[in-house]
């Protein structure tokens, strides 16, 4: 009888393992996460020339953590990271190796952000009702109305004029960002302009925050003073 729950002990250990193990392939350079749906690939090994400077959110490394999906049965904590817009993938530093990761994968990104000196919070698309191949960095979390940010890349032709010796001789990369309001009790993304009329386009009958804009001189293209704007409306709907 020993015997038989010492094998059943074994084969269980064998298959939480297999199950559950971190998965590295030398050969490709690839790390995985296995679940019980099989294998699932977080990594790729990054090749040298695959981004330009211009394609990254920030072109230094930030510290930044990833939340994949599957649960937190693999997560990275404070690793050196970099956000690829025009690849739409993370690229992440692992000692000596520089991974990258497929948007798909991740479910939340923390990185600090050195130009606001503070961590920001980027969520997949998928959480929000949009593609599971994106990230949206929370600009302002609210209970009834929040504001996303979705970055993307546009390309921009060679325009160089050899007679007055201006434009670029090559096609550039420049990258933009779009603004989104989600509403927490409909579930729904639309795309946000910010501005006055923009406001106006979903809180056309709420006088309370065109007066709140004009008494404190707010500029909402600045995302400091949309935050203040969005607390206003957010504490109107308690």
């Amino acid at each position: 009888m020993a015997n038989k729950f010492t094998l059943l002990y074994v084969i269980l250990t064998i298959n939480s393992i297999s199950l559950w193990g971190q998965i590295q392939r030398n050969a490709g350079q690839m790390t995985g996460v296995a679940y019980s749906g099989g294998t699932v690939e977080i990594f790729d090994l990054y090749q040298k020339g695959d981004s330009e400077s211009t394609y990254y959110l920030d072109r230094s490394w930030s510290l930044g953590s990833i939340d994949f999906f599957k649960g937190k049965n693999f997560e990275l904590e404070n690793v050196p990271v970099k956000f690829d817009i025009v690849n739409n993938r993370l690229e992440v530093k692992l000692k000596d190796l520089i991974k990258v990761v497929d948007l798909k994968m991740v479910h939340t990104l923390k990185v600090f952000d050195s130009t606001v000196g503070q961590t920001v919070i980027f969520k997949n698309g998928s959480t929000v009702g949009s593609s599971k191949n994106s990230l949206f960095k929370t600009i302002f979390k609210g209970s009834s109305y929040s504001v996303l940010k979705k970055y993307y890349s546009i390309k921009r032709p060679a325009d160089y004029n050899p007679q007055f010796d201006v434009g670029s001789r090559t096609e550039t990369i420049q990258i933009k960002g779009q603004y989104y309001l989600y509403t927490e009790s409909t579930k729904q993304l639309a795309e946000f302009e910010i501005s006055t009329s923009g406001l106006k386009k979903f809180f056309s009958n709420d006088d309370k925050v065109s007066l709140f804009i004009k008494k404190n001189k707010l500029k909402i293209k600045k995302e400091e003073d949309l935050i203040h704007v969005f607390t206003l409306i957010n504490n109107e709907q308690k």
